[in-house]
This record gives C-alpha cells, structure tokens and sequence, in this order.
C-alpha cells in the first residue's frame, strides 16, 4: 500500500509519521512543499534509509530517528543548520559523518542504544549543545576535545566501553546532570569529582 501525504499528521511546520508502518522514504516529502518544515518525526516506522534531499529541508529544527532501522546518517545531513535536536537512539548507526560539526546549533544529541564507537573530529564543533545522550552504546571514548563544548548541562555516558575520562571533561563546570558507570568516578577532575563522585 502506498502511503500519501493525506495519511500523516501534518501542519505547515510540522510532520508526524510515528509509529506508522511507513517502511520507505515519502517520494512526497519535497524540498519546495517542505521548505518550512521544522520538525520531522519518523520515530519507530520501517524506515531504513535517509535519501540525501533531507539536507534540503533547511529549516529543520527538529528529528527524531529513533527506533527505526536506519544505519547511516547521509553527509548533506551537515547542511541542516538550523537544525537543534537530532533523535537517533535505538538504530543500527554506526558512526557519524563528518558533517555533523557543521551542525553548530545543535543542543541535544540521543544517541543511546546506537552503535557508534568514536565520535568524528568534528563534533569538537558542536559548542552549542546542552544534553548529549551516549548511553548503552559500544563507544570507546569520549574525545579530549569533549572540554570545548562548554554548554553542556547534561552528559549521560552510562553503559559504555568508555574506560578511562579525558582530563577536559574538567571544564564542563556547567553540567547539572552527570551520568556514567561507577568505576569512572576516581578518574573524575575537580570540581565534578565533589559535585558528581559516587561508588558503585
């Protein structure tokens, strides 16, 4: 069966294709009808593939991927920047491209349940984030370059492969709701070892 524009929830700044059992791209969703889009939530559909026109919908603020089978985010995904929250838990994506650090307005990042192991060079971009979501995942390591991003008010890095925390993770002095497994608390810098050091 396929699906039309007629059959979602949709507003001039707004697209709901939740929970639907959409399993491919809309070949409606156009750039031109689209130029205003906003937000674009395709949350727990069949969906597998992003096309490289979503680097299109250049007022994108907001979209959630999360619990589809997508495994790749495209490069043109870089061109979105106006884009401000990036939902991909729950998907078979394995790294991200480098064009996420032309993403400078991004403020929330889930990634949680991804299969990243390594965040790109040049997330060290992203000074604008404020909740960064990396839990129950595979990565390795948080990157030195994770001190930059001075914003940052919630890091959540709890059931990873993280073994040991950079020493920049110091200068996250605004973080408010800190997050990881136990056995990384005596690698913990001041201040956040006295505001955030527990012990399993």
């Amino acid at each position: 069966m396929t699906s039309s524009k007629n059959d979602f929830a949709t507003y001039p700044k707004e697209l709901d294709l939740s929970f639907s059992n959409i399993a491919t791209w809309p070949n409606w969703i156009e750039p031109g009808e689209y130029s205003e889009l906003e937000v674009l939530n395709i949350y727990s559909t069949k969906i597998t593939e992003l096309p490289d026109a979503i680097g299109n919908l250049s007022e994108l603020r907001e979209l959630h991927l999360g619990n589809t089978g997508i495994s790749k985010l495209p490069e043109s995904i870089g061109n979105l920047s106006k884009l401000e929250i990036l939902h991909f838990n729950h998907t078979d994506i394995e790294e991200l491209p480098e064009s996420i650090g032309n993403l400078t307005a991004l403020k929330c990042i889930n990634a949680h349940g991804s299969r990243i192991q390594y965040l790109p060079k040049s997330f060290e971009n992203l000074t604008a984030m404020e909740r960064l979501y990396l839990y129950y995942m595979p990565l390795k390591e948080l990157p030195e370059s994770i001190g930059n991003i001075t914003k940052l008010k919630k890091l959540w890095i709890q059931q990873t492969c993280i073994s040991k925390l950079p020493d920049s993770i110091g200068k996250l002095i605004g973080l408010e709701d800190f997050k990881y497994d136990s056995e990384l608390g005596e690698g913990l810098p001041e201040p956040l070892k006295t505001r955030f050091y527990y012990k399993s």
